[in-house]
């Protein structure tokens, strides 16, 4: 642009803003100077309102009354009754409704909120029951109830108190233990699968025991208090003993962990009731993937139970996928088993290396002879732990397992 033509764009900006100021103050200027009219002459200022008085009116009276607010004096106490008690039986009886006027509803006590335990959660309702003094849930009183927003996305397991007059949740008792992971939606918010659980049971089939899953829970429980077990099922289905001695091989790096492992077939009965010795008394969340038999162990559990299960596949030994959503139930001996559907993927919370070693114990030992102090034990040279695979004293499972999730550290 020209520097002439700079100059005249801004002299006529310069000219335009001050017209601008002086068309405002122009304003300012003639609405005081209305404003100072309408103060010196009062007496042309019409009334806002006019007070009224008998004499403005006709001969019959004023028109206008004074409305005045007169205060509310508590009632007497009526005749035969106590103060701050029912009438006795002397005072005159209540006059029945008007006719074609309804009766009013009888007064509901004041309850406080019955505690209940939530045993299903649907997208807008709870399912609850009841609990009594002993902590021991009430047979058939289960009650549908609204899901309160202003407290929070709440979980199979919660304890809670419930207005049955409402017929509300009215507060929610401090979890002692969850398991949770990130919303698959949104990973800075946590999903809650189950709240005040003690065990988490990882549900294995004993032929193709996928260990991925339960290496994620066991990481996962370690943030939110829970014990994880490793239920492995249909060992029915295992051919000979080689195939026993092939699995027990595999889940002895879980079992040096400290890590129940408890081998069951909920069709013949084998270690049911081991299972059940384990969980007695005891509230536990059952997870594994579709078809490992979940809702048939459960029911294996409890004779007395109706679950809906799936035939098992010819090829590779696995069930159909029966469950639809989790739900709690309570077994003759108060052990509390919360089924749940069947899981796909498991994420986790950002891990920290320290962490992930403590979940792997027999890499982290063969990894101090690695050559470098942070080794991935994938691809770096002199690599201890790829050697010990190699050789057999680390199961290429777990090394497979590690690598999956030694891949994820730092991402999220």
């Amino acid at each position: 642009m020209h520097p002439d033509d700079k100059l005249r764009m801004k002299q006529r900006f310069v000219r335009t803003s001050k017209k601008a100021l002086a068309s405002q103050e122009n304003r300012k200027l003639a609405k005081k100077a209305k404003k100072a009219g309408r103060e010196s002459q009062p007496g042309q200022r019409k009334p806002r309102r006019k007070d009224w008085h008998a004499g403005d009116d006709s001969q019959d009276g004023p028109i206008f009354e004074k409305i005045v607010k007169r205060p509310r004096t508590k009632p007497a106490t009526p005749p035969g009754s106590t103060p701050g008690g029912p009438p006795q039986t002397s005072a005159t009886p209540a006059q029945p409704p008007p006719e074609g006027h309804p009766a009013p509803p009888p007064s509901q006590p004041d309850t406080g909120g019955r505690r209940a335990l939530v045993v299903a959660v649907a997208r807008t309702m709870l399912s609850v029951r009841y609990t009594g003094a002993d902590g021991r849930l009430a047979p058939g009183a289960e009650q549908r109830v609204p899901s309160p927003h202003e407290l929070g996305p709440l979980a199979v397991g919660d304890e809670v108190h419930v207005d049955p007059v409402r017929g509300r949740v009215t507060h929610t008792e401090p979890r002692r233990s969850r398991l949770a992971r990130p919303d698959p939606s949104t990973l800075h918010r946590e999903r809650v699968l189950a709240a005040n659980v003690d065990h988490a049971v990882v549900v294995l089939v004993a032929s193709n025991p996928k260990l991925g899953l339960a290496d994620r829970v066991i990481l996962a429980v370690e943030r939110g208090g829970v014990a994880p077990v490793l239920c492995v099922n249909k060992v029915d289905l295992l051919a000979g003993t080689a195939a026993r001695a092939e699995l027990g091989n595999t889940l002895a790096p879980y079992r040096d962990m400290g890590l129940r492992c408890p081998l069951v077939s909920a069709t013949t009965g084998e270690g049911i009731e081991e299972l059940g010795t384990l969980l007695v008394g005891a509230t536990c969340v059952l997870l594994g993937h579709s078809g490992v038999g979940k809702s048939s162990v459960l029911n294996a559990l409890d004779p007395a139970a109706h679950e809906r299960t799936g035939a098992v596949r010819a090829g590779d030994g696995k069930g159909r996928h029966t469950t639809t959503s989790s739900s709690l139930r309570e077994l003759d001996n108060g052990t509390r088993v919360i089924d749940t559907p069947g899981v796909r993927a498991f994420g986790l919370w950002p891990l920290e290396r320290a962490a992930l070693l403590a979940a792997f114990p027999e890499i982290a030992a063969h990894g101090a002879g690695c050559r470098y102090a942070d080794c991935s034990h994938l691809v770096e040279p002199d690599c201890a732990v790829r050697d010990a695979v190699e050789r057999g004293a680390v199961s290429t499972l777990r090394h497979a397992s590690w690598s999956r999730l030694v891949g994820t550290l730092g991402e999220r």
